[in-house]
């Protein structure tokens, strides 16, 4: 009788493991779908972030040969902490684009992109060190 409830428990929980891995949208280029459904503040910042996402266009970065200095703004920023994945609104803080280029180690990434109004824009990701996953996003678009 033990073994059959033993059995009956290790069933149970690879089905609960299962279950618990949906797939999900990830809003990083190229990362796999980690987590769940992301959280918004209110149902305009999810429509609003979905179509801003799914406008950006992903490319190699800013070119050698531009040197005009761009001033880009936090517009969104994507946090993933222990499969939770939440999403805000920036709170406008400036970062220039040289600054952008500092931030490739192999915890920084910056990626670069442009939206569907042609305005360029890079996404700062970082991730922490820990036992699960600690990525933050930060969306910047130029002025």
């Amino acid at each position: 009788m033990p073994v059959h409830s033993f059995t009956a428990l290790l069933l149970l929980m690879h089905v609960c493991q299962v279950s618990a891995r949906e797939p999900s949208s990830s809003f990083l280029p190229d990362q796999p779908p980690l987590f769940g459904p992301c959280f918004f503040e209110s149902p305009e910042d999810s429509v609003r972030f979905t179509r801003f996402f799914e406008g950006l266009v992903f490319h190699e970065g800013a070119t050698r040969s531009d040197t005009t200095s761009l001033v880009l703004r936090l517009n969104w920023r994507e946090s993933q902490h222990g499969g939770l994945c939440i999403v805000s609104r920036g709170d406008g803080s400036t970062l220039l684009q040289q600054s952008a280029s500092r931030h490739d180690d192999p915890m920084h990434n910056a990626t670069y992109f442009r939206t569907t109004a042609g305005k360029r824009g890079v996404v700062i990701a970082w991730e922490i060190p820990c036992g699960l996953i600690c990525r933050t996003a930060n969306y910047y678009v130029e002025e």
